[in-house]
């Protein structure tokens, strides 16, 4: 290990065959020499690999057991200034709306680790994936499926499989979430009922449930 010092702040280097760590407070830079990749990780940072950004955030993991690398999660609170997580699932509204990314490691329970929101997820196994392929949650927790699951449940767009490999896959994450009916700006719909229907209301400007329509004179 060498240390050296930059504008009084003390900085830690590790070199190995392979990488470059270099250790800033709670801030860590990696430089992996064979791919070109620089990593600037603090509680949230960019990776840089040429022409590519990714977005990484750092989380804890407080659900009581190790979230494994490359499963979905969203946030569900936050602790210690950093946001905690939870597997995410296309069964309910509260797991699915507030996905926010694929876990970039293994994170232990009352840990922190790195969550890829943006970007390249790699050296995951993909190896039942196709290249080019269209990933979304699934209804298991944390999981990824290749179609979207059937309503009632949720569907979360989460990216592309860019490389199939069993130890050096790749994912493209980019995340959408999809809406329900009245999350739209211009529709009044909440709690229906069997039988309503939506009719728009010219004085609101919003298309809004009824149990009775008016047609007016015909």
């Amino acid at each position: 290990m060498t240390e050296i010092t930059v504008n009084e702040q003390s900085v830690e280097v590790a070199v190995t065959d392979q990488q470059i760590d270099i250790n800033v407070n709670t801030s860590q830079i990696d430089i992996n020499s064979t791919e070109q990749v620089v990593t600037v990780q603090a509680n949230t940072g960019l990776i840089i690999n040429q022409d590519v950004i990714n977005l990484v955030t750092l989380v804890r993991n407080q659900t009581g057991s190790t979230i494994a690398a490359g499963k979905v999660v969203y946030i569900n609170g936050a602790t210690g200034n950093k946001p905690t997580i939870a597997l995410a699932s296309a069964l309910m509204e509260s797991t699915s709306s507030k996905t926010f990314g694929i876990t970039k490691t293994s994170i232990a329970n009352n840990s922190t680790g790195y969550v890829v929101t943006i970007g390249e997820l790699q050296n995951i196994n993909t190896q039942s994936l196709t290249e080019g392929q269209l990933l979304w949650l699934g209804n298991a927790a944390g999981s990824i499926v290749t179609t979207p699951p059937a309503e009632p449940s949720h569907s979360v767009f989460l990216g592309y499989c860019v490389r199939s490999h069993p130890t050096q896959g790749v994912i493209e994450v980019r995340i959408q979430n999809g809406v329900e009916l009245d999350e739209l700006h211009d529709v009044s719909a909440g709690s229906p009922s069997d039988g309503d229907v939506l009719q728009y209301v010219a004085s609101t400007g919003l298309w809004t449930k009824t149990s009775s329509i008016n047609f007016g004179t015909w």
